[in-house]
């Protein structure tokens, strides 16, 4: 059937994607915004989005097609491309629109800081000194994260200063000594350095995860001019600072002890956000050091992860909880050979994972128990139903496989696992170098392990078990140490 070429997903990059990303109130609010005479009209775009609408969430069906939606829109017409292309154009403007609104609306600050600025210049300064007082109450009382907080706080005291100066137009004496310019700079120079030294921070797990590499002179230089002592009564930039001094000098321990001494002495006072920031980069750096053979940061680590889940740091944004770090807390409690505590952990935090990540980092973390505790085929059954949508996780599942594959003596599939997973690696452009040198490692020596286990003369156990220990990068170092001793 011709219709079907019409299909409403020739244009779903556009009015039905940005609609799939919509919550059912922020449906049900769009449709309110649209029957606002303000905003709205056309009473045809209503119309449109009725039909459209209806189809949430997946606006996937053969039935979503240009023209039954241009019948229903207008019965007694021939079909015309030009108009309804015109009535979704208008629509997607407004669903975007609708955004911005809704955005500004639930940001208070922001709001505040815009609706100061519309009474200034209507000379509204009776309203606007109580709008300033109501703004300063509330950023106070929020405590937003570092970065928000710097940023709304210098442009409020920025708003005061120039209502000052517009109140008291030509009475000098008024406004003489009252400007505080330096606590407005003062306020400048914190967002600056909060949010110079987050993004100094993203472009480096950018750079380790991804292999992409960036300029870093401008961060280096102005991290340079940042003396901490000058920062007793702002922690959050103190933490900052020895956070990046902790990534950038991977070799020195205690710039981590440090961070650890400073959230325990000012977590009570920084935001959850900028808290739960720091707790990752400890555990990032825990994990470098752990690969490369100081075994002393598992139980850091491990520690680090008990502390975050009695403050909730780990809940992001949405209320639920990041699958990295209930990846990372299993991978820590089971080298530390934590089982049941390992086990509750994943049974009881499993339905604060989002659904789109739930079933694959569930399955994988209790493949990853089961395989501690023993049990070879139930980890090989939840290992199976894996989806592979990510790179890291592809990465893990299949090191894993290739282990499960070993322990059940399934030598001939093991052997197949091996030769694929060495192309995959040598093929990946987005592994960066250090993982790549882990998994690349790991094939290695599990590969020279099979070959050793199927000679009758195994006395270069001990020279490949000295080589491997000698060899700080490499994925699932005990297990394969353990496996050239069995050999042996």
């Amino acid at each position: 059937m011709l219709h079907i070429f019409y299909h409403i997903t020739m244009y779903k990059n556009t009015l039905t994607d940005l609609l799939k990303t919509f919550s059912l109130k922020e449906i049900k609010d769009f449709r309110e915004f649209l029957r606002s005479s303000y905003f709205n009209k056309r009473r045809a775009v209503t119309k449109l989005y009725e039909i459209i609408s209806a189809y949430h969430p997946g606006y996937d069906s053969d039935l979503l097609t240009k023209e039954s939606i241009f019948k229903k829109l207008f019965p007694d017409k021939i079909y015309n491309d030009s108009t309804l292309r015109v009535l979704i154009h208008y629509l997607t403007e407004l669903a975007e629109k609708y955004l911005v609104v809704s955005k500004v609306e639930n940001d208070k600050p922001e709001y505040s800081i815009q609706l100061q600025m519309a009474l200034c210049s209507r000379k509204q300064y009776r309203l606007l000194e109580k709008n300033i007082k109501r703004s300063e109450d509330f950023l106070e009382k929020e405590s937003p994260d570092a970065e928000d907080y710097y940023f709304y706080k210098y442009r409020l005291e920025n708003e005061k200063i120039k209502f000052m100066y517009e109140s008291n137009y030509s009475l000098y004496e008024k406004i003489i000594n009252k400007p505080d310019w330096e606590n407005v700079f003062r306020d400048f120079t914190n967002y600056y350095h909060v949010k110079s030294m987050i993004m100094y921070l993203n472009s480096l797990t950018i750079h380790r995860l991804y292999n992409q590499d960036f300029k870093s002179g401008a961060f280096t230089e102005m991290i340079g001019k940042i003396d901490p002592e000058d920062y007793e009564d702002v922690p959050v930039i103190k933490i900052y600072y020895f956070i990046l001094k902790m990534i950038t000098d991977m070799d020195d321990d205690s710039y981590f002890y440090k961070v650890k001494e400073l959230i325990q002495e000012y977590k009570t006072v920084i935001n959850k956000f900028d808290l739960m920031g720091a707790y990752v980069y400890l555990n990032q750096y825990c994990i470098k050091k752990i690969s490369e053979g100081q075994t002393k940061f598992e139980n850091e680590s491990f520690g680090i992860y008990k502390e975050e889940l009695q403050e909730k740091t780990y809940l992001m944004n949405d209320g639920t909880m990041a699958p990295v770090f209930y990846r990372n807390v299993v991978n820590t409690g089971l080298k530390l050979k934590e089982l049941s505590w390992v086990k509750n952990f994943i049974h009881k935090y499993k339905t604060e994972l989002s659904k789109r990540y739930r079933d694959n980092y569930f399955h994988y973390c209790l493949a990853q128990y089961e395989f501690c505790a023993g049990n070879y085929e139930s980890s090989l059954e939840l290992n199976s139903k894996i989806k592979y949508d990510e790179l890291y996780m592809k990465l893990k599942s299949k090191t894993l496989e290739m282990q499960l594959l070993y322990e059940t003596k399934a030598e001939e599939s093991l052997l197949s696992s091996l030769e694929n997973f060495r192309h995959f690696l040598n093929n990946n452009n987005l592994i960066p170098a250090g993982p790549k040198l882990q998994y690349s490692n790991f094939h290695k020596y599990l590969n020279k392990i099979v070959l050793l286990k199927n000679r009758k003369n195994k006395s270069d156990a001990g020279l490949l078990l000295s080589k491997l220990l000698k060899d700080k990068e490499v994925m699932c170092k005990t297990w394969l140490s353990d496996k050239i001793m069995e050999i042996s």
